[in-house]
């Protein structure tokens, strides 16, 4: 066994009196390494051999010395849980904003855990002063540690980061997908519902492809969190690049499914479309929901398509029609008393005395109206 293998087996051991003989005793490089790049301060780091790193960090033990994949003793000790060795080394001055060779700083490694490590997250964003953290640090995918936190459902590391004063809590990662729309593709119920409640959330966000946490619930099929986000403040009736809106995207599924275990809410909406029981969560009955709440059952999206169109049985879609309550296609708000010929504009009242309307903007059909204000 060669002078390395014997001083990091004295290390892993915690023996520290074991370590200074060999140290004073011979002239050994205190930043030796073996072939991975690894030093003596990483391993007593990994190990939490608070003794052994203060005696390493006296002897000159460099704090910034990197392995071969650009981790330095820090990220040790966070990939191992070793609070106190994560205390002491940022006490001695570690760079605690150090990213390694795929952008990885420990606090994105503290927020990747499989299982949460809170008490390390938080002693990484109490630093103060020159090694102020920087709690936004993206890797090299373009993800900061909050995003990680949600994707994971870290709900306490969410709570910590939300409490720091600088965290961007709609920063923009990959594919355009806020920390919010992570916790919905993740299905993190509570974490959405932390989040959603956050007056610096914007549950508008749109990814790439114009989707917001909203329209990713409804989507996915996540009922709870849909709920949620409604109850929120999210807006019902956003669109994405392709001119979906939530009732659009309802449709496409066969079921939705609860992340709660009763959702009394739809019973109402299953009776009167006459299906069964084991049908409540069935997409027709959300989409009867949503368009209650306002969503827009006649909206077309890009290619011309309602979310009515979307309905294949005749009968259910009367039954549909006769359920909502339409609005009108200019004020969207009050209930229309005038239907246009061709059926694709409906007016209420006051709109139909105030506007007239040559031509239908989808079919083109000319439109009789009684107002003097033309479309």
């Amino acid at each position: 066994m060669d002078v390395y293998q014997n001083i990091m087996e004295k290390i892993s051991n915690g023996d520290l009196q074991g370590v200074k003989r060999y140290f004073l005793d011979c002239p050994i490089n205190t930043n030796g390494t073996n072939s991975l790049g690894q030093t003596y301060l990483m391993a007593a780091s990994e190990c939490g051999s608070t003794d052994i790193i203060n005696f390493l960090i006296d002897a000159r033990a460099d704090l910034e010395m990197s392995d071969v994949n650009g981790n330095t003793a820090l990220h040790y000790a966070v990939r191992c849980r070793q609070i106190y060795a994560l205390e002491v080394l940022i006490s001695r001055g570690s760079d605690v904003n150090w990213e390694n060779n795929y952008g990885m700083a420990p606090l994105n490694f503290a927020t990747l855990m499989r299982n949460e490590w809170p008490d390390g997250v938080a002693t990484l964003l109490e630093t103060r002063g020159k090694n102020i953290i920087k709690v936004n640090q993206r890797n090299n995918e373009g993800f900061a540690p909050l995003h990680y936190a949600c994707a994971l459902g870290h709900k306490d590391t969410v709570r910590l980061l939300l409490s720091h004063n600088d965290i961007d809590a709609n920063a923009n990662g990959r594919e355009g997908n806020t920390p919010l729309h992570l916790a919905v593709l993740n299905q993190r119920s509570d974490v959405v519902t932390l989040m959603a409640s956050q007056d610096s959330v914007k549950l508008e966000s749109e990814n790439h492809i114009g989707m917001t946490p909203l329209l990713e619930a409804v989507s996915l099929g996540h009922l709870g969190m849909m709920f949620t986000l409604i109850d929120k403040g999210a807006k019902i009736n956003a669109v994405n690049n392709e001119g979906n809106n939530c009732l659009h995207l309802a449709l496409k599924r066969d079921i939705f499914h609860s992340e709660v275990e009763y959702m009394g809410v739809l019973d109402k909406y299953s009776f009167k479309l006459s299906l069964k029981k084991k049908d409540r969560l069935s997409s027709r009955v959300v989409a009867s929901y949503l368009s209650d709440l306002g969503a827009k059952l006649h909206h077309p999206n890009g290619e011309d398509v309602t979310p009515q169109d979307l309905i294949d049985n005749p009968n259910l879609k009367e039954k549909v029609k006769a359920l909502l309550r339409p609005q009108c296609t200019y004020c969207e708000a009050n209930a229309p008393s005038k239907f246009t010929p061709c059926g694709h504009i409906l007016l209420c009242h006051d709109c139909y005395i105030n506007i007239a309307c040559e031509k239908c903007p989808t079919c083109k059909q000319r439109i009789e109206g009684s107002g003097k204000n033309t479309i």
